[in-house]
């Protein structure tokens, strides 16, 4: 047929050679039509998508011993033979770990040979940050996977090289889904099926394109359901709105399971592990690793990196890779990242700052983004407990919001913020609050909003976005019910004052705010420590509007506020009895003192009034000012301070102005309680610190008498040089406060000789005749006549100190010399320890004992 043809050519078609009976069929180009399916096939596909790529080298996954229980959950639903759920969504804020976990659910499922094949998404790589190449890659992963379905795919390719070009739910249909139905069809492949791998993994799914393109993978996916022998997807992405509403929606929603990287899976244990690790490797393979300190990272350090990182993973890498720098000392680094030291030029957040922006560029109402970013940030730095729950429509009430605005403004925003649903169903009211909460994901986004350096255009002014609080939290206010105002609201508003700028449109909202109307009823502010702090923040609002300010020079709106801080405390201070309100106002004077010794100077001030008044009276001490040390000791003496500023002042306090008379007032109680009740009682010969009655003591007081009588003594050397002269107290102390009894040397020695040297020189100033004194019985030491003596001689006086070698008395324990409220007298002073002295024949009788009258 061709016997004279000259160097034919024969492109394409099928010959048939006969031979006798048999008939061979000749295909020349077999394998060209596999070949070039498999090159075209390869030109559509994104090899750096693999979990395994070259251009992921070195990706992120979890640290060996963390994310167990996580991993366990995930390994339990892919090997589940009775699994319904053909997706799993992983989801999480940025930087919770959820691509180390994809990676290493990837690692474990491919050497057990499970994995069909993933697609890792980024949106800074081509090819890998949009849809285009994720149903060719999966296909052309699932041909290595199952070969079975291989030729199907590539025919496929071959007879229709432009599939690539077709919709997304074109190309699972032709590339993924038929193929694996038209290999099922057949009995020896299907049985074949059952043992070939069934997952696939799509990772950073919200790093795909925009949130249309996003939904539109997840409902091309969903047609896998329709094979016979499932896929099984496991998805992980940052919850965004759109991922959210595509996952709720009808066609995926009895698909799913749902696993939320929150704190149920107590990731700071997990973190903590991943920091302890770091830092020993650190000191392993650090060139200077030999020569850090045994001690570091100090423990503090480590707790401190695992605040910062709030459970999210991407803090603790981000600080770690910083540090273990081998070209630098990792002491200074990580002094770097705890503030203890300037970063310099250096940017150690560089990487977590990226995320930031990233994130914050994508919000299209920006301004508003960062005022609610503003308010969760600030609203977090205040230093008590809120009363409230950050909610969304507590947000919008305080920054004026319409219902439904923070949900549309902050959209985009669950991968930094947690956006709680619309409705929590919720038993726990606990956690029902913590659900319905408006939080950062991250608590290093405040540092990073707040440093100019690092934020640049996302920037939050700390003073500016206080005084914007300030404002809006006195205009919520303003519109309240006052019945339905708590008191310490307005705690909120002066916290964030003396952080703030004063601005124009701040002064104007306080010159209109009525502050007395907030604190006319002290009930209102709750009881205890919270009063506390209500005192403390009213010291520091002063303050802040006593300094100089460019708006108000002359200081108009602190005069305006102080005003009605004078009201209040004055009214506070009327409901005291007159017998006892000017010594109060004395006492309240020694801040200091007061703060350490407020309850033992109640139960000291009412000690000559009648039980049930008396209990009245003590019980006001907290009511009214928090006077109980139940706070920290900044707040106590702020408090005290700034009632101290009130009495001392006569233009303010007015009738309870703190002059002369309250003082000798004062000092006369204190030494009525130590010395008063000698002339009357019958138990003479015994110490005063058993003398006195215990009937008008609070039943619930705890003081021991030691106490008691020890501040009596600490206040009198403090008060007599404040106190106006009076005779009836200069003779009182001339006849009781200068003698010292033998059974009193070893107690209080300290306090009582101050005291009577504060006495002696009250006396004196007094013009009191000291050579006329009578003795109390028992003493052993009288300064009167140690004072004479020292006149007559011309000698030195008597030192006022201890002996030296005098052997103290140990100090009582707490439930020695407790007053018995039941049998309404004291304990036996036998039951303290007994004096210990040397031998007479050891000790030597000092100089100071010589010169003094002793009977």
């Amino acid at each position: 047929m061709f016997s004279h043809a000259n160097k034919p050519t024969i492109e394409g078609g099928m010959f048939s050679v006969v031979q006798g009976d048999a008939h061979f069929h000749s295909h020349p180009l077999d394998t060209h039509p596999r070949e070039r399916g498999l090159d075209t096939l390869r030109q559509h596909i994104a090899p750096g998508a693999f979990h395994n790529s070259d251009e992921r080298y070195d990706p992120p996954k979890c640290h060996p011993r963390t994310r167990q229980a996580v991993l366990g959950k995930i390994m339990d639903w892919i090997q589940d033979p009775e699994n319904l759920r053909l997706f799993l969504w992983l989801y999480g804020p940025a930087g919770a770990g959820k691509s180390a976990i994809s990676q290493t659910i990837a690692e474990m499922c491919q050497a057990a040979g499970l994995l069909v094949a993933s697609f890792f998404f980024s949106r800074t790589a081509v090819g890998r940050n949009d849809r285009a190449y994720l149903i060719s890659t999966l296909s052309y992963q699932l041909m290595l996977s199952i070969p079975e379905a291989s030729d199907q795919i590539l025919a496929v390719v071959e007879r229709d090289p432009s599939i690539f070009t077709r919709s997304l739910e074109a190309q699972i249909f032709a590339l993924i889904i038929d193929p694996l139905k038209s290999v099922s069809l057949y009995e020896r492949n299907c049985e074949s099926m059952h043992l070939r791998p069934k997952l696939i993994i799509i990772d950073g799914l919200d790093e795909c394109g925009d949130t249309k393109s996003q939904k539109y993978v997840l409902d091309v996916l969903a047609r896998c359901s329709q094979l016979p022998i499932p896929l099984f997807f496991l998805v992980a992405s940052r919850p965004e709105h759109g991922i959210r509403n595509a996952f709720n929606a009808e066609a995926l929603n009895s698909l799913t399971i749902s696993i939320a990287l929150d704190e149920s899976f107590h990731p700071d244990d997990d973190i903590r592990i991943f920091l302890e690790s770091r830092f020993e490797d650190i000191r392993r393979e650090h060139p200077s690793g030999s020569y850090l300190p045994r001690d570091w990272p100090s423990k503090d350090a480590v707790e401190r990196l695992l605040r910062k990182s709030s459970g999210q993973f991407i803090y603790a890498s981000t600080v770690m890779k910083y540090i273990e720098s081998h070209r630098h000392r990792p002491t200074d680094r990580l002094d770097i990242i705890l503030g203890l030291s300037s970063p310099g030029n250096d940017t150690p957040f560089a990487e977590l700052d990226a995320l930031y922006i990233q994130i914050l560029s994508s919000a299209e109402e920006v301004e508003k983004v960062l005022t609610i970013l503003t308010f969760i940030i600030l609203d977090s730095y205040l230093p008590f407990e809120r009363i409230y729950v950050r909610t969304l429509s507590l947000v919008e009430d305080i920054l004026g919001y319409t219902p439904g605005d923070v949900h549309v403004i902050l959209c985009d925003m669950h991968a930094i913020i947690h956006l709680p649903a619309l409705s929590v169903q919720e038993t726990d009211r606990h956690m029902a609050h913590r659900l319905q909460e408006l939080r950062l994901h991250h608590a290093s986004l405040g540092d990073f909003l707040l440093d100019r350096s690092r934020s640049q255009g996302f920037f939050i002014d700390a003073a500016k976005g206080h005084a914007d609080l300030a404002r809006c939290w006195i205009k919520h206010i303003s519109t309240l019910p006052p019945d339905r105002i708590p008191g310490l609201l307005l705690d909120y508003i002066m916290e964030h004052c003396t952080h703030a700028y004063l601005t124009q449109e701040l002064m104007n909202s306080l010159f209109g705010f009525n502050l007395q109307a907030h604190i006319a009823d002290p009930l209102r502010l709750g009881d205890g420590p919270k009063r506390v702090e209500h005192f403390g923040l009213w010291h520091n609002f002063l303050g802040w509007l006593r300094k100089s300010h460019d708006l108000d020079p002359e200081h108009t709106l602190y005069r305006h506020h102080l005003t009605f801080l004078d009201t209040w405390l004055s009214l506070q201070f009327a409901r005291y009895p007159d017998e006892i309100r000017q010594s109060l106002g004395a006492a309240l004077t020694f801040s200091d003192l007061f703060s350490q010794t407020s309850k033992a100077v109640f139960e000291i001030l009412t000690h000559r009034m009648e039980s049930r008044t008396a209990r009245k009276m003590r019980s006001l001490d907290w009511k009214i000012f928090g006077l109980r040390g139940y706070s920290s000791a900044y707040l106590n003496g702020a408090r005290l301070h700034l009632i101290r500023e009130f009495l001392t002042d006569p233009s303010r306090a007015r009738a309870d102005f703190v002059d002369g008379d309250a003082y000798s007032k004062l000092a006369f109680t204190m030494a009525d309680f130590l010395f008063g009740s000698l002339r009357q009682s019958p138990l003479t010969s015994q110490s005063s610190l058993s003398m006195y009655s215990a009937k008008n003591l609070s039943e619930d007081s705890l003081i021991p008498m030691y106490d008691l009588e020890g501040n009596a003594l600490r206040f009198l050397p403090l008060i007599l040089p404040k106190a106006s002269k009076e005779h009836e107290l200069a003779q009182l102390l001339r006849d009781h406060a200068l003698q010292v009894r033998s059974s009193e040397v070893e107690a209080l020695h300290e306090e009582r000789l101050e005291a009577a040297s504060a006495s002696l020189q009250y006396m004196k100033d007094c013009g009191i005749r000291i050579e006329e004194h009578s003795h109390i019985a028992d003493y052993t030491i009288c300064l009167v006549c140690s004072d004479l003596s020292r006149q007559q001689v011309g000698s030195d006086p008597p030192k006022l100190e201890a002996p030296v070698d005098r052997h103290p008395l140990p100090r009582p324990r707490f439930e020695n010399h407790l007053i018995s409220h039941n049998q309404g007298d004291l304990i036996p002073s036998a039951s303290l320890p007994p004096k210990q002295y040397k031998p007479d024949s050891q000790r030597k009788k000092p100089l100071w004992k010589r010169i003094l009258c002793l009977t």
